[in-house]
C-alpha cells in the first residue's frame, strides 16, 4: 500500500482574521514577530500558519513562547537549533547548519564524522549502518550543526540540539564523559575527529600539493 500526500493548505481564510485586523500575507501565512505576536497586540499565532518550519515540535515550542508572552513573561522564538527527523530505516536527523551552509555563511567550517560500525554498542546491537557528524567553526570551536543517519538517530539528535541552542563549543562535547558502550559515543568520537585528534580511527592523511 502507498499513501501519497501532496502539499498542505493553510486555514487562515474566512475565519475572521480580517475583522480582527490581523495581517495575513499573500501566501496565507500570518505575520508574527519573535514573540509569536501578530500585528495586533495581544493576538498570537503559532504552528504552520506562522512558521518557516512545519513541524509539530516547533509548533509546540512556539505555543510555549506565545503563552509566556501572553502571561507577561518575555520570551522569544529562535530557529537556529530545530531538529528535523526522517523516520525511515535507518532513521536520519539533522539540526543546525550542514557544511555547505556553514561555509556559505562565512564560517571556517570543518566536519568531524564517525561511523557506527566502529562503535561497540552498534556492533553488539547488530545496528552498524550509519554515521554521526558534527559541523564546527574552526576559529571558535562553536558547534554549528550536526547530522546523523542510523539506529536511534531521532533520539541522538537531541544532544546536538542542546549544544547548538546553547552555543556550546566542540570542546564541550569532547570533554564530556559519555557512557560506554552507547551509541551516543558517536558524538564524542565525531568531536575528536572535528578537532583533528581522532581517538579510535586513524588520522586523515594530509595531501601535499
Amino acid at each position: 500500500m502507498a499513501l501519497v500526500c501532496v502539499g498542505r493548505s493553510l486555514n487562515t481564510s474566512q475565519i475572521g482574521l480580517d475583522k480582527a485586523g490581523v495581517l495575513v500575507l499573500p501566501n496565507g501565512m500570518v505575520a508574527v514577530n519573535a514573540k509569536m505576536e501578530t500585528n495586533v497586540p495581544g493576538i498570537y499565532a503559532v504552528g504552520d500558519i506562522a512558521s518557516k518550519w512545519w513541524l509539530a515540535h516547533v509548533a509546540t515550542h512556539q505555543g510555549v513562547v506565545a503563552a509566556s508572552n501572553a502571561c507577561g513573561v518575555p520570551a522569544e522564538m529562535h530557529y537556529d537549533a530545530v531538529p528535523a527527523v526522517i523516520y525511515t530505516h535507518p532513521e536520519a536527523a539533522n539540526v543546525g547548519l550542514n557544511l555547505a551552509q556553514a561555509l556559505a555563511q562565512g564560517y571556517q567550517a570543518v566536519v568531524g564524522a564517525f561511523p557506527f560500525q566502529a562503535l561497540g554498542k552498534s556492533q553488539a546491537a547488530l545496528q552498524t549502518e550509519g554515521f554521526a557528524q558534527i559541523v564546527i567553526d574552526r576559529r571558535t570551536g562553536q558547534v554549528l550543526g550536526a547530522q546523523v543517519v542510523g539506529h536511534e538517530a531521532a533520539t541522538l539528535i537531541a544532544q546536538m540540539a542542546i549544544a547548538i541552542a546553547n552555543e556550546l563549543t566542540v570542546e564541550s562535547i569532547s570533554e564530556t564523559i559519555h557512557a560506554h558502550p552507547t551509541i551516543s559515543e558517536a558524538w564524542l568520537e565525531a568531536a575528536y575527529m572535528a578537532q583533528g585528534s581522532p581517538l579510535h580511527l586513524p588520522p586523515k592523511k594530509i595531501r601535499k600539493s
